[in-house]
């Protein structure tokens, strides 16, 4: 008996092994991958009678033997760069795809598609995943993520708040609710539930460590997944961090939930001290809701950042300057600088850009242009020149036209000349 219960032990000891020197090699195979080859695509010739397709081999044997070959499936697709051994033209092993965007993928191909254990790296976190939808062990877990957060730096840099969620459709609603819900089929219908949870106030992206647990259905067995996720400017989550993680067979401290966090860390050193400067106070965090923060009632305050004499800094977050203005006093402004929108809207200037009137906050005012106010006046389009008289005293404010920021780069530079009223 003591021999059976050995062996069985001797299995699975193996087994564990195997899957966790293949994550060692997907790793090691990802670090050692060639960067996306731009001069290849910019330099190659298109083909005659498909100038859009891409199915090339760039470099070594793509047909028996270690290569690497750039496709785009027949112009259907974005343009990806794989690397490995392949047999009879297929990859058959270890392979790294990557992409002219940085984002790289590790797994274990053969002729019918890719399987196993997979890693991906995108904006600077790389994840694990099983193909077939299978789970790890919590040690196993444990050990890929020390690996991949050993380079980042613990921080403080994430605010509690509370703040109401909405949703569409009624969540575990009753019968009357149900009722009012398809009485106004058609109609925008919300209900809304008061969740406390952590936020990303400081400019950075930050990087949540996170373990779900879940039940095998076909095994009836508790496995554990890498959970672990980016956390942009302004983001937001539901939880909070567990610092007593426990890691041990009785109590693997997730307690009655199916999700932990276990740690948030910067990129580098010098985002872990900007968060000491950047970032917003737990009190006016806890004010800050869903709508407050896409809305100009919102009660989180980041003030411009002074460059100069007179010159401010204004980008997507600001709301407020340090200059306080009375009733009389001319205000005269000069703006310029640029501030990129995202992939699709593009970049614009003070003066703003054309269309996304649902993404602004003021839509009356063009989308992305710079917007100022005294008090609590109404907002008025700046552009690169604008002067005003006070009617509303108190603070000098201002902020960039866009309702989702998160994708946003780059500043205004706000020249301010302030005349005092006689």
């Amino acid at each position: 008996m003591k021999r059976i219960t050995l062996c069985i032990w001797l299995i699975f000891f193996s087994l564990s092994l195997s899957a966790q020197q293949n994550v060692d090699a997907l790793l090691s195979a990802m670090k050692k991958a060639k960067p996306f080859d731009t001069a290849y695509l910019k330099n190659r010739k298109p083909n005659s009678n498909h100038p859009s397709w891409i199915n090339d081999c760039i470099s070594g044997d793509c047909n028996n033997g270690y290569g690497i070959y750039m496709t785009n499936e027949r112009g259907f697709d974005i343009t990806r760069q794989y690397e490995g051994i392949f047999k009879n033209g297929d990859l058959d092993g270890i392979s790294v795809m990557t992409t002219g965007k940085g984002i790289m993928e590790a797994g274990t191909q053969s002729p019918n598609g890719m399987h196993g254990n997979i890693i991906t790296f995108k904006y600077g976190l790389f994840n694990l995943d099983n193909m077939e939808g299978n789970g790890y062990t919590l040690q196993e877990v444990m050990q890929f993520q020390s690996k991949v957060f050993a380079a980042k730096f613990p921080c403080k840099c994430l605010s509690a708040v509370t703040y109401q969620e909405d949703y569409g459709t009624p969540r575990h609603a009753g019968t009357t609710i149900m009722g009012h819900f398809y009485e106004n089929l058609g109609k925008e219908y919300y209900l809304s539930r008061t969740v406390n949870g952590l936020q990303n106030f400081s400019r950075h992206d930050i990087f949540i460590r996170s373990i779900a647990k879940g039940e095998n259905k076909t095994t009836g067995k508790t496995e554990y997944y890498d959970n672990s996720f980016i956390l942009g400017d302004y983001d937001k989550f539901e939880g909070k961090l567990k610092t007593n993680f426990i890691n041990t067979t009785t109590n693997d401290g997730f307690d009655d939930t199916h999700v932990i966090y276990i740690g948030q860390y910067a990129e580098n050193k010098e985002d872990v001290a900007a968060c000491a400067t950047q970032k917003v106070s737990s009190s006016e965090a806890s004010q800050t809701s869903t709508k407050a923060i896409s809305s100009e009632s919102s009660s989180t305050t980041v003030s411009a950042k002074k460059i100069g004499s007179n010159t401010y800094e204004i980008d997507s977050y600001t709301t407020t300057t340090d200059i306080t203005v009375a009733k009389g006093d001319k205000i005269t402004v000069s703006a310029s600088g640029s501030i990129s929108f995202g992939i699709w809207a593009g970049s614009g200037g003070p003066d703003g850009i054309a269309g996304f009137v649902s993404y602004s906050k003021i839509q009356s005012l063009a989308h992305g242009s710079l917007l100022m106010r005294t008090g609590n006046g109404s907002w008025i389009g700046t552009g690169t020149e604008k002067s005003m008289t006070v009617t509303n005293q108190g603070k000098l404010q201002f902020m960039v036209n866009d309702a989702d920021p998160g994708n946003n780069s780059g500043s205004f530079q706000v020249v301010i000349k302030i005349t005092k009223a006689k």
